[in-house]
């Protein structure tokens, strides 16, 4: 296909469920550990309501801040 490889993302990632949550725990070397929640939805469906409850679960849990939107790639490319 053409591509060539840019660097190897390498991480252990643990799944949990609770409620409708998926929740990841990710430890990628190289970085401090990531956590990610996620709710399923159906296609067409509107998100903001699942963001708000996404939100709220990370607030029970005392993340408030530290959000990340920048893919593990790219956050090892900035070490580097």
């Amino acid at each position: 296909m053409g591509f060539d490889k840019v660097r190897a993302v390498k991480k252990n990632r643990q799944y949990y469920t609770y409620k409708n949550f998926e929740i990841s725990l990710d430890d990628v070397e190289g970085l401090d550990p990531y956590m990610e929640i996620e709710i399923a939805l159906e296609e067409g469906n509107d998100y903001s309501e699942a963001q708000e409850k996404i939100f709220e679960l990370f607030a029970k849990l005392g993340i408030t801040d530290g959000f990340e939107r920048t893919s593990y790639l790219e956050l090892l490319e900035k070490l580097y």
